[in-house]
């Protein structure tokens, strides 16, 4: 009798306890910038996903939202949606509100001023350059070492020409053009290098067609030396040697 009594009563536990045993599910993602989250308690059990949505100003960071044993998945499941700050030439920032940006052009720009807003696609909406009201120029920009002939204003398409000293090599372009209120062109004086008396005696050095007279070479030319009678080349610089915009690494003889 004790035997065929114990038997149901174990299967009644096991029973009962099976049935209030709850499956994992995952909690409403109230806090997570979702629209209408509790439409994922439908998808709330492990394994299962569903689609979703996302409040303004944020984006969804994947299509569906799935239930994982470490919660929802992806995460976060909206991202903040922020726009890069534009840099905008001859403009100066002024104020900030939250998403709104105000700039007010430089004397002789236009527009006068103009806000700008992000968007909820992250998109700066309303963008705005500043534009030069005239077309001339002021005077074109210094170039070092240039011997330049500056006026005070240009007219549009009109260019400015630049000479470069003695020895020194013009490189880029070779003048400056004005373009609706702006200078277009580079220019640059490359620098000669000089080899004096002292820094040959120094090294124990000569040039190699030249003896020990103190020269100047242009941007890009090689000059030849060789050791000066009864010294040795002793380290790994070359006798023929570069010169570099006023730089020439020298041999050294010992």
């Amino acid at each position: 009798m004790k035997g065929a009594f114990f038997i149901p009563c174990f299967f009644f536990l096991f029973c009962v306890y099976s049935s209030t045993r709850s499956e994992p599910t995952c909690a409403i993602p109230r806090d997570e910038h979702v629209v209408s989250p509790f439409l994922l308690g439908w998808f709330s059990r492990l394994g299962r996903s569903g689609p979703y949505q996302c409040e303004p100003g944020y984006k969804a960071t994947a299509d569906r939202a799935e239930c994982t044993e470490n919660g929802w998945s992806p995460k976060p499941l909206c991202k903040e949606l922020k726009c890069t700050v534009p840099t905008i030439e001859n403009a100066i920032r002024l104020e900030k509100v939250g998403a709104r940006l105000e700039y007010q052009c430089n004397p002789g720009y236009e527009p006068e001023g103009f806000v700008i807003t992000c968007n909820q696609e992250g998109v700066w909406d309303q963008m705005h350059h500043c534009t030069a009201k005239t077309l001339n120029c002021g005077p074109p920009p210094l170039i070092k070492d240039a011997v330049q002939d500056l006026k005070n204003e240009y007219k549009d398409g009109e260019i400015a020409t630049y000479e470069c000293p003695a020895y020194f090599t013009q490189a880029g372009d070779p003048h400056l053009t004005c373009r609706k209120g702006r200078w277009l062109g580079n220019g640059e004086c490359l620098q000669p290098c000089t080899v004096n008396v002292e820094d040959m005696e120094s090294r124990n050095i000569e040039i190699l067609f030249g003896g020990r007279s103190k020269i100047y070479s242009k941007h890009g030319d090689f000059i030849s030396f060789r050791c000066q009678r009864g010294f040795k080349h002793k380290d790994k610089d070359g006798f023929r040697q570069q010169c570099i915009n006023g730089k020439i690494d020298l041999p050294s003889c010992g």
